[in-house]
């Protein structure tokens, strides 16, 4: 039986994009470290060095483990940030007033 030819040339490196998995992972923890109470899409791709598409995507995977505001304003329509962190002051404030506009 005889064995197959060697090579002996360089090896290649392949890089692997990260899988979907792998980028939920990092959305979380640059989610979780961020020093503001919210984070864009946007902020979000260009810190993973993904696109705008492929966050999306892995947010809408990450289901209830990330949340857009409470009583979100139009301009607030792309701000995310993890539903663990619970609720900032401004949105504590927002649902109060909406509450108080009604009982009176």
């Amino acid at each position: 039986m005889e064995l197959p030819e060697q090579s002996n040339s360089t090896p290649v490196i392949m890089t692997i994009p990260p899988t979907a998995y792998l980028l939920e992972d990092r959305l979380e923890r640059a989610l979780a470290a961020s020093d503001t109470d919210w984070r864009t899409v946007d902020s979000l791709a260009g810190e993973l060095g993904v696109s705008a598409a492929a966050t999306r995507e892995a947010i809408r995977r990450m289901g209830s483990k990330v949340r857009r505001p409470a009583r979100t304003k139009k301009s607030e329509e792309d701000w995310y940030r993890l539903s663990s962190r619970g609720l900032t002051w401004q949105e504590r404030l927002r649902i109060l007033l909406a509450f108080a506009s009604r009982t009176s």
